[in-house]
C-alpha cells in the first residue's frame, strides 16, 4: 500500500511513500497515474508550491502537465494539508497496476484502506451549482448531484459506503455537503437506493441482504467488465485472485460462489432475468443489472435457518424446503421479502424439473409465497 506523503520537506514536495510493511478499477484516463506520478516529481514540486487555485493551474499548463488531472491531484492534497492531514491516498497513482501482485493486493485491500480513512473527499467534476447543499433557500429537488457521473461509476460505490465520511465538492472545489448529513443522504438514497440508515452510519452494508447490496451495483459501469465484480469484494467481504481476460460474467460467477462460502442468505437468487425471452435458467445470475428490483428486498426467515448451498460441476447442490404445484412446477422459497409501503410480501423462484434436475424456471419473475398452494413444503433431494 501506497500513500502521498504530503508533508514531506520543502526540498522534496509530495511522495509516494510505501505502507505495505506497515499496515495488517476502472480507467484512470482523468487522474494521475503511478508512472505519471513518478516521472513527475519535480514539475509536481513546482506546481504544489504555487499558493492558488488558478495561478497552480496555470503553472501545471506551462509545465507542460495534464492540466485536469494534475490540478485534481494537487488540489486533493492541499485540501488534505489545510485539514491537517499527513496522508492521502489516491487509487489512480498509488497502485502501480504494472505489478499484478499489487494489483490483486490492493482491490482486495481497497474496501478496508477506505474504511479506515480518516475521510474521504469526492469530487464530482461534472457538478458545478451550490456551494452548500444545506442551503435553506434551496429546494432539495433542485440537488443533482446524486446523478452525477461519479454515482455510476463501479468502483466509486466502495468510496461512498465504506469510510467514516465523505465530503462532496463540486468542479469548482467547493464542498457542498457530508455523506451523513440528512439532505445529502437523502438525495443519495432517492437516485442509488442504498438506506440512508447506511449513508448516516446508524446501519452497516452487512444489515442488508446480499441481493439489496447487489442493487447498488445495479446501474454502476466499469470500464472493464470484470471490474464490476472485482469492485464489489469489500462490500461482501470476499478475497479472490484478479483473471483479466475471464470476461465479466465469469468474474461475477466466482464472486457468487465466494458469496456462497461466507452466508446462506437466499437472496442471493433473487435475480430477475433481463432476457424477456428466456425460459430456463441455472441458479445464478449474470450481472448486478439483474438485482436492479431488489432496492428493498430484505432477509426474513419466516421457514427457519436457510439451508446449506454450495457449487458443485453439476450445479447449485442445496436441499431445500419445496411445494409442488398444481402445473407441475416447484415453488422455492428464499427466505426474503419485498418491502411494500408498511406490508411485506414473501418471495421465492419457480422450478420445473428437466432431465432429472431442476433448473429455474421463467426466470424474469419472482414468485409470491401463496399460503393455499405453498403449504405443503417437503426438502428437495434433488439439486438444482
Amino acid at each position: 500500500m501506497r500513500l502521498i506523503n504530503i508533508n514531506k520537506g520543502n526540498d522534496e514536495g509530495p511522495q509516494l511513500e510505501d505502507f505495505t510493511f506497515r499496515l495488517s478499477q476502472d480507467d484512470h484516463g482523468g487522474d494521475v497515474t503511478f508512472k505519471e506520478f513518478n516521472e513527475s516529481k519535480d514539475k509536481i514540486k513546482q506546481a504544489a508550491a504555487i499558493e492558488g487555485r488558478k495561478k497552480r493551474k496555470d503553472k501545471i499548463k506551462k509545465l507542460p502537465l495534464r492540466t485536469a488531472a494534475f490540478v485534481k491531484l494537487l488540489q486533493a492534497i492541499k485540501l488534505a494539508s489545510d485539514e491537517g492531514a499527513t496522508h492521502i491516498w489516491i487509487d489512480s497513482c498509488c497502485i502501480n497496476r504494472d505489478n499484478s501482485s499489487e494489483l490483486t493486493e490492493a482491490i482486495n485491500s481497497m474496501y478496508q484502506y477506505y474504511k479506515q480513512a480518516t475521510k474521504c473527499l469526492a469530487y464530482l467534476d461534472d457538478f458545478e451549482a451550490f456551494s452548500k447543499l444545506h442551503n435553506k433557500k434551496e429546494s432539495l429537488e433542485s440537488y443533482e448531484f446524486s446523478k452525477t457521473i461519479w454515482f455510476k461509476r463501479g468502483w466509486t460505490l466502495q468510496e461512498l459506503i465504506a469510510p467514516k465520511e465523505v465530503v462532496f465538492y463540486n468542479r469548482k472545489w467547493k464542498s457542498f455537503g457530508k455523506r451523513s448529513e440528512n439532505a445529502v443522504a437523502e438525495a443519495i438514497c432517492k437516485v442509488t437506493k442504498i438506506p440512508k440508515e447506511v449513508l448516516n452510519g446508524e446501519a452497516q452494508p452487512y444489515d442488508c441482504s446480499v441481493a439489496q447490496r447487489m442493487s447498488w451495483a445495479a446501474n454502476r459501469n466499469t470500464t472493464r467488465g470484470e471490474d464490476m465484480s472485482y469492485s464489489l469484494f469489500g462490500l461482501f467481504d470476499v478475497n479472490l485472485t484478479l483473471m483479466y481476460g475471464e470476461g465479466a460474467q465469469k468474474a461475477f460467477l466466482r464472486l457468487q460462489e465466494a458469496i456462497m462460502s461466507r452466508t446462506t442468505d437466499m437472496s442471493l437468487s433473487a435475480w430477475k432475468s433481463t432476457d424477456t425471452e428466456e425460459e430456463y435458467r441455472g441458479a445464478l445470475a449474470r450481472s448486478p443489472k439483474e438485482f436492479g428490483h431488489a432496492g428493498e428486498l430484505v432477509e426474513r426467515r419466516f421457514l427457519g435457518h436457510n439451508p446449506e448451498f454450495s457449487m458443485t460441476n453439476r450445479g447449485l447442490k442445496i436441499m431445500p424446503l419445496l411445494s409442488k404445484r398444481v402445473d407441475g412446477t416447484y415453488f422455492l422459497p428464499l427466505n426474503c421479502a419485498e418491502i411494500k409501503g408498511d406490508s411485506e410480501q414473501s418471495l421465492g423462484i419457480i422450478l420445473s424439473k428437466k432431465d432429472e434436475q431442476l433448473f429455474r424456471y421463467n426466470p424474469g419473475n419472482l414468485s409470491f409465497f401463496d399460503p393455499a398452494n405453498d403449504v405443503r413444503l417437503k426438502e428437495s433431494k434433488t439439486p438444482i
